[in-house]
Parts: structure tokens; C-alpha cells; sequence
């Protein structure tokens, strides 16, 4: 990247943040993508959660777009924080297959 880029992105992310609901926005879009990276990870060696998790993320979007109206709707992001929150906890607290292949569907949902 160009030395001059930094600063675009500098000036980017400052403006960014002004705007407190596009900030927040960002941030859970953000960790849901890195959430997602870390689960994608940790999962690649295992097909059985690994096809929940991507059937949980189709689910979700088709979900999302109904929900949203087909346009973009900033208030779906802290509900889909909450739910990949909960439904990682609960996954943590699994002891059988199908409860953990269930939490990991819907956290990907």
C-alpha cells in the first residue's frame, strides 16, 4: 500500500466513528467476521460442525434479508452479537453431538 493510504484509512476510520450507530455498526460487523474466521478454524477439521455452521449462515442471511426488507438495516447487527454470544456459551457447555452441532447452527444463524 502507498505511504498516502495510511491516512485515507486514518481519515476513513475517523469518520467512522463520528457517527456513533455506523461506529457500533462497524465494530459488530467486525467481530462477526472474526468470530466466524476463529469458529471456520477451529472447525475446518471437523465436517460435522462445520455443516451446521454453514447451514446456520444461510439460514441467517436469507432470515437477515427478509427481516431487513431488502435494504440495509443497522439494528439486526446487536441482535446477531447477542445471538453468536449466547449460542457460543452454549456450545461451550455441550457434552453430546447434536446439542453441540444445534449450537453451532445457531450461531451461525
Amino acid at each position: 500500500m502507498p505511504p498516502g493510504s495510511w491516512f485515507a484509512v486514518g481519515r476513513g476510520a475517523a469518520g467512522l466513528w463520528r457517527d456513533s450507530t455506523l461506529g457500533a455498526t462497524a465494530l459488530g460487523v467486525t467481530h462477526f467476521w472474526f468470530l466466524l474466521a476463529l469458529v471456520h478454524g477451529v472447525f475446518a477439521a471437523s465436517t460435522r460442525l462445520a455443516i451446521p455452521l454453514v447451514i446456520g449462515l444461510m439460514a441467517g442471511s436469507l432470515l437477515a434479508r427478509r427481516l431487513s426488507g431488502a435494504r440495509i438495516e443497522l439494528g439486526l447487527t446487536p441482535l446477531g452479537a447477542f445471538g453468536m454470544g449466547l449460542f457460543s456459551l452454549a456450545f461451550a457447555g455441550t457434552t453430546d453431538a447434536w446439542t453441540a452441532a444445534a449450537a453451532v447452527g445457531l450461531f451461525g444463524v
